[in-house]
Order: structure tokens, then C-alpha cells, then sequence
């Protein structure tokens, strides 16, 4: 497969997106994060 100079494809994005989200939600459950429990 060719990159594109354009930039990052729509699949990249939203795994990347989906990927920070779910670093964030396990911080947050192992308490790294203050403030951003889910049942705080």
C-alpha cells in the first residue's frame, strides 16, 4: 500500500481516536488519572 502525503487515513484517525480513548478510561480505572473515575 502507497502513503498519501495528504496526511493520515480515516481508518488511522479512528484507530488512533479509539486508542487514546481506551488509554484514558484504563488510566483512569487504575487511578492514575484524579478526577475521571466513572463512578466518582
Amino acid at each position: 500500500m502507497r502513503k498519501h502525503k495528504e496526511g493520515h487515513c480515516p481508518n488511522c484517525r479512528v484507530t488512533l481516536t479509539w486508542l487514546m480513548a481506551t488509554v484514558t478510561m484504563l488510566l483512569a480505572q487504575s487511578g492514575v488519572v484524579p478526577g475521571v473515575h466513572p463512578g466518582a
